[in-house]
């Protein structure tokens, strides 16, 4: 079941939700759960884009209009998740995890992948793996290397002062 596997690695995946939403912001801001969920902290598709590029989805898996395709798909069909009123096409967490799923489902319904992975729940579960994102890292560190890793090879690349996926 699609959900168990979610719940399973939900502490992972609210740590990568957490570090683009502090990446996005020049890097302060959002250091517990509770003050995303206060803020109602979203990402724009570009962040998310820069998600699959770091995470090796993009090219190596999909290209970058599929994933706009599953973006655009998953805000659709969200109910605005917000007090607030509407996100502009932002994603929230939940629908973050809809458009990861969304991408398992795409990848690994394709031959012949189909066939090594038949549930959905098995799409989902191979694509977070294959992201290095394991639900055996209870306390966070590897996938917090990996975020880190990502974060300076960019900051790098870049230059410190113009991270511009990440401009607002």
């Amino acid at each position: 079941m699609v959900v168990a596997v979610f719940t399973a690695h939900r502490p992972q995946l609210r740590r990568v939700f957490m570090h683009f939403c502090q990446s996005a912001h020049g890097g302060g801001g959002l250091k517990k759960w509770e003050e995303v969920v206060v803020s109602g902290a979203t990402w724009s598709p570009d962040v998310f884009q820069q998600f699959c590029e770091d995470f090796a989805l993009v090219p190596q898996l999909l290209s970058k209009h599929v994933i706009g395709k599953a973006i655009h798909r998953t805000l659709q069909l969200s109910p605005t998740l917000t007090a607030g009123g509407n996100v502009g096409g932002r994603l929230q967490y939940p629908q973050f995890c809809e458009v990861v799923g969304r991408i398992a489902l795409h990848v690994f319904s394709q031959h012949p992948y189909n066939v090594q992975y038949p549930s959905a729940a098995d799409k989902v579960l191979v694509l977070l793996n294959r992201m290095g994102i394991t639900a055996d890292d209870e306390d966070g560190a590897d996938i917090k290397r990996k975020l880190k890793k990502h974060y300076s090879v960019r900051k790098t690349a870049l230059g410190a002062g113009n991270l511009r996926h990440f401009q607002e």
